[in-house]
């Protein structure tokens, strides 16, 4: 009999007892040996004898038990909050020792005690709480890494499977830690997250990016803009800035870009990104200078939600391109008193933007045509100003990038 499935003792080469007690065993009876402690930590053959003088007779003496015990885990979990997932340790108290006699320094002995319990190893509900073998994992690492999707690694690995083992069954989750570790090698240059980002700058210029990079004892920001994009941004003239929260486990961290229109595409381009912890203005003030210096980008208008931060930057870098147009150009006749005058101007400014609101939203280009005319000869009368500026600004840069 060549498996530890009864109380005997099996003798193995020195160089073979540790691949059969893992590999071998877990394969035919699927069942893994988990290490618990040394018995006998190992000596050489040459200490023959202890610190009281005594002859020792063991070189080492190891204890392994089945990875389904020793202790048995309670969730803690209440009744309102369901257990998601069982546990693996249940008691089982089979334990195997591994024993290498000083007489005998080139074989080593496996004694088998106990019967597996609270358990069947080979079942289903058994097979579950052991790990894919390495061979397998490696298999699935090599084809992930050839760009095969993860649907179909499965399948690619199927002739290797083992049938009636772990490796017969493979779950998606398998599948997706693999390919997340592969995915965090890509990435990931430096298990510090900061040594990892200084990495990932130098790597970038080294590619001829352009890199903002500031690093202090709390606060950090980090600019990035490829030569694309850069070429990009020098044939826009109307600039976005869109801010993203919760990027990362930080939660402070915030992703700024900058988003054109492509004109090929005709749909929106990012050209640059920042990535910053600090929510003052300063990280965007220099970010969007580091552009003015650089000149590469000299927008005509800059959009943006409603971030102060993002609004007080742009008025450094660019002073005032975001001016709002209606609260300076919607004029009413000057006959009217004061008070009656700030009622005629509000409500003038509110037809107009639900119009402008209406035109913004419309995605067929025959209706945005139609309702800018409309606009146009409505108000280009008593708001010739406005008009003009919308007409010159939006509506033909609109249509030279097209």
């Amino acid at each position: 009999m060549d498996l530890i499935s009864q109380e005997k003792v099996l003798v193995y080469l020195r160089s073979d007892w540790e691949e059969y007690l893992k590999t071998t065993i877990r394969n035919k009876i699927c069942v893994e040996w988990t290490f618990h402690r040394n018995k006998v930590k190992e000596n050489t053959v040459q200490q023959r004898k202890d610190i009281r003088g005594r002859e020792k007779t063991v070189i080492f003496s190891k204890l392994y038990y089945c990875h389904r015990g020793l202790k048995t885990y309670t969730s803690q979990a209440t009744t309102a909050s369901a257990v998601q997932k069982g546990t693996k340790k249940i008691g089982c108290k089979v334990s195997v020792n591994v024993v290498c006699y000083m007489n005998e320094p080139d074989i080593v002995y496996l004694e088998r005690s106990g019967e597996h319990n609270n358990h069947i190893p080979g079942t289903y509900d058994d097979l579950k709480f052991m790990w894919l073998s390495t061979h397998i994992r490696k298999n699935i690492e090599n084809v992930l890494r050839r760009d095969i999707l993860r649907q179909d690694a499965r399948a690619i690995t199927e002739d290797d499977f083992l049938h009636n083992t772990r490796d017969s069954f493979i779950h998606y989750d398998d599948i997706y830690y693999i390919y997340a570790k592969i995915m965090k090698e890509l990435f990931e240059f430096d298990e510090n997250d900061m040594s990892s980002v200084q990495k990932w700058c130098d790597k970038l210029e080294n590619e001829g990016c352009s890199v903002l990079r500031h690093q202090s004892e709390h606060i950090y920001y980090y600019g990035f803009q490829s030569e694309w994009q850069k070429v990009l941004m020098l044939q826009s003239v109307i600039v976005s800035v869109d801010t993203t929260h919760g990027i990362s486990n930080c939660s402070r961290d915030i992703l700024y870009s900058l988003v054109v229109r492509n004109p090929k595409t005709g749909y929106g381009n990012s050209v640059a990104c920042l990535i910053t912890n600090d929510h003052s203005v300063e990280p965007i003030k220099n970010w969007l200078v580091s552009f003015k210096q650089r000149n590469v980008m000299n927008p005509s208008q800059i959009t943006v939600d409603c971030s102060i931060p993002e609004i007080d930057a742009i008025r450094v870098a660019f002073g005032d391109a975001w001016s709002r147009n209606l609260l300076t150009k919607v004029k009413t006749a000057s006959t009217m008193t004061d008070e009656t005058v700030k009622q005629a101007v509000k409500k003038t400014r509110g037809l107009m933007i639900a119009e402008l609101k209406t035109i913004m939203y419309e995605v067929d280009p025959t209706a945005v045509k139609q309702k800018i005319e409309s606009f146009q000869n409505r108000w280009i009368h008593t708001q010739h100003e406005f008009v003009n500026y919308f007409i010159d600004i939006w509506v033909n840069t609109f249509e030279c990038e097209n």
